[in-house]
C-alpha cells in the first residue's frame, strides 16, 4: 500500500519551496524573456491583419456620419469615447493642456428642413489621391522642411474617413507589410474635399498630417474639381420648399450694411455668436421646423444649430455654402504626449465660396461651445495612462513590421561600425607615435 502524501505539508516545507527555488525560477525566466524579445524582432513579420486594435462596424462615430439630424442630437458633448489622437511633430517642452485642432471629417450639400445629407455627385466623382513613396498630395506632395507635421492616429472608422487639419497639403502613410510585401492604401479625393481610404482596412490608420503655411485644401490653386457657376450654386444654394420666408427676411436684415458674399457670412457668424446662446437641451429639436424655432423663439442650441442656421441664410441670398462636421480640440495627455480627440469635440462649421479665394471656413458657434472638456480627477489621470500604454503597445507590437526590424538592424550595424570595429594596425602605431 501506498504511503499517504501530505502535500500541504511538503509546500510549506522551506526545504522544498525556497530562496533557492524562487531564484532559480527568476533566472530561468530571465533567458526565456531575452530569447522571446530576440524572436519577436527578427521572426518575418508577415501583416495578415490577424491581430487588430478593434474591428470595423464597433466605431460609428459622430462628426463622419452620412447624415446631420437637428431633432436627435446634442447630448454627445459629454461622451469621452476617444476617436483619434493628435502628436505635433514639433511639440513644445511645456504644451498647453488644450488645443483646437479642427479636423474635417463629413460635408453635406442638401438641407431638407430637419437635417443634411450629401448628394451622390461626391460618389461619382472621387479620383484617386496621387502618391509618390510614402507622400499623397491633397494639394501638392508635402514639404517636411516648411510645412508643420502631425502624426494622428485613429481606430477602424464606420465610415472610412481620413480626418485632415484644416489647412492640409498632404499625408504620409507608411507602408504595410503582407506577406512581406510593402502595401500602401489607395486614398481618394471626393469632390467636397473628403479623404477616404480602403473599406478594407481593418487595423486603422496611422499617419502624418502636413499643414501648409498659406492654406491647404481649400486653398484657390487647387483646381483638382472644377465646376461651373450654374452647377456650383445649384448644389450650394438649394433649400427645402417649405422653408419659411421670415428666414430669408432675417438674412437681409443682418446684411445689409455687407455687399459681399464673405463680408455677409462674417456679419452672420458674428450675430450668431454673440446674440445667440450655446446649450446641449434640445430646446428645438421637437418643433416641427427646428431651425425656425431656433431663431426666432429659443434663440439656443448646439453647434449644428449655429451651422445650419449661418448655411441656411446665405443660401437664401444666393450664396454657396455647405455644412462640414468633424471634431475641434485636443486635450493633452501628458504619458503619451499627444493629443485626444473625443467624441465629444465633435463639431459643426460652415464654409462658404469665394470665387477668389475658394472655400473659406467660418464658425459661428459661441466659445462655449467650442472648447474642449477637460476632465480631472483621479479617474482622468489613470484613462490617460491607460491610453498612454495602448498607444505604446499598438506602436511597437501591433505595427511593428518588416520596416522596424530593418531599421533595427540598421542600428545595430552603425553602433558596431562606430564602436566595436577594430581600427587598423596603422592607426594604433600612428597614435603611439603621436604620444
Amino acid at each position: 500500500a501506498g504511503v499517504p502524501i501530505d502535500v500541504a505539508r511538503i509546500l510549506r516545507s522551506r526545504r522544498v519551496v525556497g530562496p533557492g527555488l524562487l531564484v532559480g525560477s527568476s533566472l530561468l525566466a530571465l533567458p526565456i524573456f531575452l530569447l522571446t524579445a530576440v524572436i519577436f524582432v527578427l521572426f518575418p513579420r508577415i501583416g495578415l491583419g490577424i491581430i487588430t486594435v478593434r474591428g470595423r462596424g464597433e466605431n460609428a462615430v459622430a462628426g463622419f456620419g452620412s447624415s446631420v439630424d437637428l431633432q436627435g442630437h446634442g447630448t454627445i458633448r459629454n461622451d469621452p469615447t476617444i476617436v483619434l489622437r493628435v502628436e505635433p511633430l514639433r511639440l513644445e517642452p511645456t504644451p498647453p493642456p488644450v488645443r483646437t485642432f479642427r479636423l474635417r471629417g463629413a460635408t453635406f450639400d442638401r438641407y431638407n428642413g430637419r437635417g443634411w445629407a450629401r448628394s451622390d455627385a461626391w460618389r461619382a466623382d472621387a479620383m484617386r489621391v496621387e502618391r509618390a513613396g510614402n507622400a499623397y498630395a491633397l494639394l501638392r506632395l508635402p514639404n517636411p522642411g516648411v510645412d508643420q507635421g502631425f502624426r494622428i492616429t485613429l481606430d477602424p472608422l464606420d465610415p472610412p474617413v481620413v480626418p485632415v487639419i484644416t489647412g492640409a497639403v498632404g499625408l504620409q502613410i507608411d507602408a504595410h507589410f503582407q506577406a512581406g510585401i510593402a502595401r500602401y492604401p489607395d486614398l481618394t479625393l471626393d469632390r467636397d474635399d473628403g479623404v477616404r481610404y480602403p473599406s478594407n482596412d481593418e487595423s486603422g490608420l496611422s499617419y502624418i498630417v502636413w499643414v501648409g503655411q498659406h492654406g491647404g485644401l481649400n486653398a484657390p490653386a487647387r483646381r483638382l474639381f472644377i465646376e461651373s457657376a450654374e452647377r456650383m450654386r445649384g448644389r450650394y444654394t438649394q433649400l427645402p420648399p417649405d422653408l419659411s420666408p421670415r428666414v430669408h427676411e432675417f438674412a437681409l436684415e443682418l446684411t445689409r450694411a455687407e455687399t459681399t458674399a464673405l463680408g455677409k457670412a462674417r456679419a452672420i457668424e458674428r450675430f450668431l455668436s454673440s446674440r445667440y446662446r450655446y446649450t446641449l437641451d434640445l430646446e428645438s429639436g421637437g418643433a416641427q421646423h427646428p431651425l425656425e424655432d431656433f431663431l426666432f423663439r429659443t434663440k439656443a442650441g448646439h453647434c449644428e444649430y449655429f451651422s445650419t442656421a449661418m448655411a441656411v441664410m446665405l443660401r437664401t441670398m444666393d450664396i454657396p455654402t455647405r455644412n462640414v462636421t468633424g471634431f475641434l480640440g485636443g486635450t493633452y495627455n501628458r504619458y503619451g504626449r499627444f493629443y485626444e480627440v473625443h467624441q465629444g469635440d465633435s463639431h459643426s462649421w460652415v464654409e462658404v465660396w469665394d470665387p477668389q479665394t475658394g472655400w473659406v471656413t467660418f464658425d459661428p458657434t459661441p466659445p462655449a461651445g467650442e472648447v474642449p472638456l477637460l476632465r480631472h480627477g483621479v479617474l482622468a489621470e489613470v484613462d490617460a495612462m491607460v491610453e498612454a500604454l495602448r498607444m505604446r503597445w499598438r506602436r511597437y507590437i501591433v505595427d511593428f513590421d518588416l520596416k522596424d526590424q530593418a531599421r533595427i538592424a540598421q542600428e545595430i550595424w552603425q553602433y558596431y561600425v562606430t564602436h566595436r570595429r577594430p581600427r587598423p594596425p596603422g592607426a594604433a602605431r600612428a597614435t603611439t607615435a603621436r604620444r
